[in-house]
């Protein structure tokens, strides 16, 4: 390895054989909640993908309340035909806006306009520095 990649080689070499020495990080920030779906049999046309989108935001409502109704960004439709082609549409939101899901599903059931395998419906979440409350006054610290 070292011959074929230089230093970088025995590097390499080690962590092909699971030795990493770095500690694990179990603490990151979440970016995103969704919820998503495969289906026995494909949905055949955008008004079964509309009738199956109304579970998946119900689930996905539950979810963002296990996470504590977290500061919303963006709301997106994820969508997989069945020929395993995938599209995602996504817009800026506040909050889960659920007529606005049904909007996404439907531009983005447009690129495709065939049978669908996988629907999911999901929020980014907005980052850390969105979601801190702005001073009023110069000189106070943000909460």
């Amino acid at each position: 390895m070292i011959d074929a990649f230089g230093k970088f080689g025995q590097r390499l070499h080690e962590l092909a054989h699971g030795i990493d020495d770095r500690p694990v990080n179990v603490t990151r920030e979440r970016k995103s909640v969704s919820v998503e779906t495969t289906y026995d049999s494909d949905l055949p046309d955008l008004a079964q993908c509309h009738q199956a989108l109304a579970p998946l935001i119900a689930r996905l409502d539950e979810r963002l309340a296990r996470h504590g109704h977290p500061d919303i960004g963006k709301q997106f439709v994820k969508v997989r035909f069945h020929d395993f082609t995938s599209t995602t549409q996504e817009t800026g939101a506040r909050g889960v806006i659920h007529a606005r899901f049904h909007e996404l599903l439907e531009s983005a059931w447009q690129r495709g306009g065939r049978p669908v395998r996988l629907l999911g419906v999901g929020v980014r979440l907005a980052p850390e520095a969105e979601q801190r409350q702005l001073s009023l006054f110069d000189g106070e610290q943000p909460t």
